[in-house]
């Protein structure tokens, strides 16, 4: 009876905490604690290619967005450069 109570308390402490998934907190009510380091593997595993499959979206779109940005500081500081430039020939004539 205490390795249930002990297994019960641990749940209901996943349960109470909002920072923990749903699906993590199932997981850990439908295993035994023989169990759980089998389940805590695969929710590794699972959040794991989450994570990746997510960096990768975010870097995907943020590849164009960067290539803009450095396109017009780029472009800028070429119109920069040859207004200088022109300017400098007015100024003196040539």
């Amino acid at each position: 009876m205490l390795h249930q109570t002990h297994f019960l308390g641990n749940y209901l402490a996943f349960r109470n905490n909002k920072h923990i998934p749903e699906m993590v907190v199932s997981l850990i009510y439908v295993g035994d604690t023989a169990s759980l380091e089998r389940i805590f593997l695969q929710l590794t595993t699972f959040y794991d290619t989450e994570l990746e499959q997510s960096a990768e979206a975010m870097i995907s779109i943020l590849e164009p967005l960067l290539i803009v940005i450095m396109g017009i500081v780029i472009g800028l500081f070429l119109i920069a450069t040859y207004l200088s430039l022109f300017d400098f020939s007015r100024v003196n004539g040539l």
